[in-house]
């Protein structure tokens, strides 16, 4: 049960990162910003395994800045918050509410209008709907059994509204499903009052 909990966290460390590499992929900083029609707001659970262990809270203005607010719901009951945006004025970055600070995680790339067919990517494996709204789902498997399903949503400007990770060979599975969808412009802001840290992730400066 230990090493199973070990491997569930790392599956959602690489959710994060995966859907980092969807968004520069699907929105190159090559490209004229577009905005997007409308602001909107989606809620999600995390689970692993059938167990809940985060709710999700994602904010998208219309000019393409967005916040990302998790709750980690640990073992004993506690929840750990964890908030990330993306914006033009920053880039990525961590905001740490209870030491009041940032970290600078790069650049970020914001939700644009996109129009590109999803259905001609290689990694196309069918239509499907969450929340009523037309998805596609685009996704691949390792050949050590480990696959990953991306659902794509047109209506928000091919955003990432749904995930699923699982091992078809342990049995693991993660799933980051969407339980509401709110539009309308968010209100949200970096602090510009906190210290900014450079992420350790991030490589060296020349």
């Amino acid at each position: 049960m230990r090493k199973s909990i070990l491997v569930l966290a790392v599956i959602v460390a690489a959710i994060a990162a995966a859907v980092a590499v969807g968004f520069v992929q699907r929105h190159s900083s090559a490209m004229p910003y577009k905005p997007i029609d409308s602001g909107y707001t989606v809620l999600f659970t995390d689970t692993a395994n059938g167990k809940p262990i985060a709710n999700v809270r994602r904010l998208v203005k219309s000019n393409g800045d967005w916040l990302q607010i998790t709750d980690k719901l640990n073992p004993d009951g506690t929840v750990s918050t964890a908030k990330v945006a993306g914006t033009a004025a920053f880039g990525a970055t961590g905001i740490d509410d209870a030491d009041r600070k940032l970290v600078s995680m790069g650049h970020a790339l914001r939700v644009q209008a996109v129009t590109q067919d999803l259905r001609a990517a290689p990694a196309f494996l069918r239509d499907n709907t969450v929340l009523g709204m037309p998805a596609v789902v685009q996704g691949s498997c390792t050949p050590e059994g480990q696959c990953t399903e991306f659902w794509v949503a047109p209506q928000l400007s091919n955003d990432i509204i749904k995930v699923v990770r699982y091992n078809n060979k342990t049995g693991d599975r993660f799933v980051r499903e969407p339980i509401s969808l709110t539009f309308g412009e968010p209100s949200f802001a970096v602090p510009t009052d906190y210290p900014i840290t450079r992420s350790k992730l991030l490589p060296p400066t020349k």
